[in-house]
């Protein structure tokens, strides 16, 4: 029919390897993955605070991470997004009673400690310029919203942040924000 496609929480090889195969015969298809999927897997569910980091659908395995990770760093997927809102555990805790009684089922989504900029660019080699792609101009081109925004330029918004992925400080910032 000619129209695009675009499948959120992408989260398992299955969907990579699809939404590949249809980029490959250059239908509209967009794949976007969660921080969340690229930075963590099912084992990390086995940690104290591994719920901590949940969302839908549930993280995979291993070897569903490594898809993920190959489809951002080599184009295989078109953005990496967030659906989290960080709150500490002290900000939790009121509202607890509303969200079930074992905290494992009040636990909120979201994995502050995750740092993308790391894994992809300092661990996995991706430029740069790629992970600007995947999270800034790709979702700007496919909604439309390019080059108002997802591009650093005269006459674009300017919304951006600094990342050190090599900085031990941003490092330890990362590890003690969830």
């Amino acid at each position: 029919m000619g129209a695009a496609v675009y499948f959120v929480h992408t989260s398992a090889r299955e969907g990579v390897d699809s939404i590949g195969e249809a980029r490959v015969l250059g239908l509209p298809v967009y794949g976007e993955t969660l921080h969340q999927y690229a930075c963590f897997n099912a084992e990390y569910y086995k940690t104290p605070r591994g719920f901590c980091s949940h969302t839908y659908p549930s993280l995979k395995f291993p070897e569903d991470q490594e898809a993920l990770w190959d489809g951002l760093v080599h184009d295989g997927l078109s953005t990496l997004a967030t659906d989290e809102y960080p709150t500490s555990a002290r900000a939790e805790a009121p509202r607890a009673h509303h969200r079930g009684r074992d905290r494992r089922q009040r636990g909120r989504g979201g994995a502050a400690s995750a740092s993308p900029t790391r894994e992809g660019v300092v661990k996995r080699g991706m430029t740069l310029e790629r992970f600007a792609e995947i999270t800034a101009t790709n979702a700007a081109k496919i909604f439309g919203l390019y080059p108002r925004k997802g591009v650093i330029a005269p006459g674009s918004d300017a919304d951006f942040a600094l990342h050190r992925p090599d900085d031990p400080q941003d490092a330890r910032q990362a590890r003690t924000s969830t």
